[in-house]
């Protein structure tokens, strides 16, 4: 076998191993909602005290900031939910991706939110991180395992998740236009 037939065997594996592009933009949908809606929330949230420190030009290239960071936030969890498509056997993560890849992120930014709110009395013990994430991991594989045993349960959230396609639309130009505002503005000064 020559080295290009195995190059393209090697590809076509692979390539057979990754959620269908449909599958990954409804779940890059979803992502990118929740990652902008908190990023958002958190800069309106800040708005106000901002407003007294900062002129007009210096807030927009804050939110520019901010959309930039979070649109590179959320290629890098969707990079790792298909990662882990990869690696898993496919009935249990890749050929359900569509309702798996948000229920892990459901979770997760749960989980994240908690990990937020317990550290403003200080940084909790390794110990409580460990079970937190130990209880996450639990949480995934129950909730996917009775997402894939309740179909009825499935397509209500499927249609519900595939509603989040059109914030695709508004985030990403959103976060394009904030990268292009970084760059010039960083190049400009």
């Amino acid at each position: 076998m020559s080295v290009t037939k195995l190059i393209l065997a090697v590809l076509e594996g692979f390539k057979s191993r990754v959620p269908s592009s449909k599958q990954i933009l409804t779940v890059y949908s979803f992502v990118l909602f929740i990652a902008a809606g908190w990023s958002i929330y958190s800069f309106l949230f800040n708005l106000p005290s901002s407003l007294y420190y900062f002129n007009t030009f210096q807030i927009i290239s804050v939110f520019s900031y901010v959309m930039a960071f979070t649109l590179f936030e959320s290629i890098l969890v969707l990079l790792a939910l298909v990662a882990i498509g990869i690696v898993l056997p496919g009935k249990w993560f890749r050929d359900c991706f569509t309702y798996s890849g948000p229920l892990v992120i459901l979770v997760g930014g749960v989980a994240s939110v908690r990990l937020q709110d317990s550290m403003r009395t200080g940084i909790p013990p390794l110990r409580w991180v460990a079970v937190g994430a130990l209880l996450v991991l639990i949480a995934c594989v129950v909730l996917i395992w009775l997402f894939h045993k309740v179909t009825a349960l499935q397509k209500i959230f499927l249609k519900v998740v595939e509603q989040f396609v059109i914030f695709a639309y508004i985030y990403v130009p959103l976060g394009l236009l904030g990268m292009v505002i970084v760059l010039v503005r960083n190049v400009l000064q």
